[in-house]
């Protein structure tokens, strides 16, 4: 299957009942694979999940490059952390939810709501920057040629062996670059951006910040939430913290009119649990905004 081959894809259109490239919802798509199993046939069921995913991304026509393709699509969830899985399980699978584009040049990375709807945030990971691509179980394992190693858990499980069989022809070439990292994608003007970026150096489109997002969970109940649109969890994290801060006051005015070791031992109690759940809070709510979230919905999308 030789994916990247301009003369090989012409060849493999003409001798299949399915054209090479098709614009689906005007994003050139590789028909004859996007549509197809991992023995190369085409299946309907197939396709009505990929037109299905391809609707969520509509956007993505600003990101392609010149003569570059879609492969396939699949939903997964993004990279976390091991102090994240351990604080936030099982409110990762909401909170972390993604689509993976398979393109003939990288894997674009879009996490997205619950529902699969774009947040604005977009990143890349180029096949020439990866040393090694594998699926074990349900999850995608990404070693860069910097060391790194990311993992994307619960792919989709139609696509699955698709992929086992799509990477064995992606351009991966060995080595090592220990400067290269996953980039963010301006979602205004498609420039890479920096590591927690402010501002876009090309459109000026400003980014929320990590601090202010660890401000606003110190400072409000739920506030971290909020500031990074993630508003159901911030409406279910500000009705907690705001029913420990009941449960403070009430602990000191017993306190207060009863002094006993045991009042004592509930206000400090409850006031230990306050200060662990702001914690857990400001490092959950900044690790949203790790893919750099745009200050504004109402901004322009355009190349620059």
């Amino acid at each position: 299957m030789a994916l990247f081959d301009k003369t090989a894809q012409k060849n493999s259109g003409e001798e299949s009942i399915f054209g090479t490239v098709l614009s689906v919802f005007g994003l050139p798509v590789n028909q004859k694979i996007i549509f197809s199993n991992h023995k190369n046939v085409y299946k309907k069921k197939i396709e009505k999940r990929q037109r299905k995913l391809i609707v969520k991304i509509s956007f993505l026509k600003f990101f392609l490059h010149c003569e570059e393709n879609i492969l396939l699509l699949t939903t997964g969830n993004s990279p976390i952390t091991f102090w994240e899985l351990l604080l936030t399980f099982p409110a990762f699978f909401f909170l972390k939810r993604a689509l993976l584009v398979f393109t003939t040049k990288r894997i674009l990375h879009i996490p997205t709501t619950y529902g699969y709807t774009y947040r604005q945030t977009i990143s890349q990971i180029p096949y020439a920057d990866c040393h090694k691509i594998a699926v074990r179980g349900r999850s995608l394992i990404l070693d860069l040629k910097n060391g790194e190693r990311q993992v994307v858990s619960y792919v989709g499980s139609t696509e699955l062996k698709k992929i086992k069989q799509l990477i064995h022809h992606l351009p991966i070439e060995e080595g090592i670059n220990p400067d290269i990292a996953i980039q963010s994608l301006c979602p205004s003007c498609s420039n890479g951006l920096s590591e927690d970026p402010k501002i876009c150096p090309k459109c000026r489109l400003k980014f929320k910040e990590k601090t202010k997002t660890i401000l606003g969970s110190i400072l409000l109940p739920g506030g971290g939430f909020f500031y990074s649109r993630h508003h159901i969890y911030g409406v279910l994290m500000g009705l907690i913290e705001t029913a420990i801060m009941i449960s403070i006051t009430l602990a000191g005015l017993n306190l207060k009119k009863v002094f006993t070791q045991n009042n004592l031992y509930l206000l400090i109690f409850t006031a230990i649990v306050f200060i662990s759940v702001k914690a857990v809070n400001a490092y959950h709510s900044s690790r949203m905004v790790d893919y750099p979230l745009p200050l504004k919905t109402n901004f322009q999308r355009r190349k620059v």
